[in-house]
């Protein structure tokens, strides 16, 4: 190796093997850096054998999933904001990877790993009665050399409106992210006269239920959903036209438009250019990952559950905590959903965000109270995980009897094969029932 410091962004998408190239160039004395968030989109990874054997899990997950990194994860420990803003790093948190460097970087030279979690602080709003949380990110003694801390837990968010924070802050990092975003920006589109006023001021949320139908074309198994799109060009023809804001407060190239299913994106790049939007920016969740937008609208697509083998109780935006976070997260000023509320509603996280705007007013559209007042989710709950309060269980590494057995078959093939040359009949006919015949 020849660097002092390596350091990977993005860190929570890469597998063992991706790692291993930076790797490779940091000195034995270096120090290697992961920044990312684990509560986002994960690896993508295509081979089916490699998904077999893998729960998809990045390095850096794997890592805050070991005692040794335990002291990474947002722990639910109240302080008193005053003991915070006093404390001289804020009992392990930092501001920024600058400020951890600059204060760890001499001692961390002798330590294989620092482990960089890329998450952010915010107050608890509505949750745990405005509490503040912090997390401790220091490692225990046992595990590291002269209390260098093996992780540290960034807290402060510069993009988002703390109310388009609050949710996900609190179903995935205790509460712990802070506002810190300019406030002319975030503020900056509190007057649309679609919004709520609540009386805890300003709320750039908003969620419209559409009872629309999902389908898909013959050609093609991606789904789309023609009510939502209408919707969504709606929407964002009042955001670009509206009275009740400054003229030039929003332009096209500042909404992104993200959408559950590549067919959906593909329909509403075609629907907004027919309205003289062709400047609004459509892609899917992972076109977004990383990204920032004055507005997004989210549309969710799907009007049932629909049962896919291969997506093992994830589907689209549903089911998958890690795509629900990235897609709420996006917007800087306004937050607006698309979606099929009773079917969001078998979801614990979209449940989670159904209720938090009913309760301030910033929901509209199809009537939704029948299920809610219930406290019930759709009849497809049984696909999902009825946690509101943690993360949907991830079984995706638990295979089932059809994938045990190709696994089998494919091993065997292998098996048969490293003998020398073999013949096609010998080899398939009674494992995959070729009978001869490739």
């Amino acid at each position: 190796g020849m660097f002092d410091v390596v350091m990977v962004d993005e860190a929570s998408q890469a597998i063992e093997a991706e790692i291993m190239v930076p790797l490779e160039l940091c000195k034995p004395s270096g120090v290697m850096v992961l920044s990312g968030d684990t509560h986002q989109l994960g690896p993508s990874t295509r081979c089916p054998l490699f998904n077999l054997c893998s729960d998809g899990a990045s390095l850096q997950e794997r890592l805050l999933r070991l005692p040794y990194y335990a002291s990474c994860a947002p722990q639910r420990a109240a302080v008193d904001r005053e003991e915070t803003s006093n404390s001289s790093n804020a009992g392990g948190l930092y501001e920024s990877i600058d400020a951890f460097m600059s204060h760890n970087l001499d001692s961390a030279r002798n330590t294989s790993a620092i482990n960089l979690s890329g998450m952010h602080r915010q107050n608890q709003g509505d949750y745990k009665d405005r509490k503040e949380f912090r997390t401790d990110t220091y490692a225990t003694s046992e595990h590291a050399e002269d209390g260098l801390p093996l992780g540290v837990f960034l807290y402060k968010n510069y993009r988002s409106h703390r109310r388009i924070l609050e949710v996900p802050s609190a179903l995935f990092y205790g509460g712990a992210l802070q506002e810190c975003a300019d406030p002319a920006q975030v503020n900056s589109l509190c007057g649309w006269d679609k919004l709520p006023q609540t009386e805890g001021g300003s709320f750039p949320l908003l969620m419209i239920g559409v009872d629309g139908k999902h389908e898909h074309e013959v050609e093609s198994p991606s789904f789309f959903n023609t009510a939502e799109i209408d919707k969504v060009v709606e929407v964002c023809r009042d955001l670009l036209s509206t009275s009740s804001l400054p003229a030039g407060t929003v332009v096209a190239r500042d909404i992104g438009v993200i959408a559950a299913f590549r067919k959906q994106v593909l329909k509403l790049r075609l629907a907004l250019r027919a309205a003289g939007m062709a400047s609004i920016n459509v892609g899917s969740v992972e076109d977004f990952q990383g990204q920032e937008v004055k507005v997004v609208v989210i549309s969710t697509v799907l009007s049932e559950w629909v049962d896919r083998h291969e997506t093992k109780g994830a589907i689209g935006l549903i089911g998958d905590p890690k795509r629900f976070n990235v897609a709420v997260t996006r917007g800087m000023a306004l937050c607006v959903i698309v979606g099929q509320p009773q079917l969001l509603y078998a979801d614990p996280h979209w449940r989670e965000m159904i209720r938090f705007c009913v309760k301030h007013g910033a929901y509209s559209g199809m009537e939704i109270s029948s299920f809610m007042s219930h406290n019930r989710a759709s009849t497809h709950s049984n696909h999902l995980a009825n946690k509101p309060d943690a993360e949907t269980e991830n079984t995706d590494y638990l295979p089932d009897q059809e994938d045990e057995d190709l696994l089998n078959s494919v091993t065997e093939v292998a098996n048969a094969m490293l003998v020398g040359q073999r013949s096609v009949d010998t080899v398939f006919s009674s494992i995959l029932g070729y009978g001869g015949v490739l």
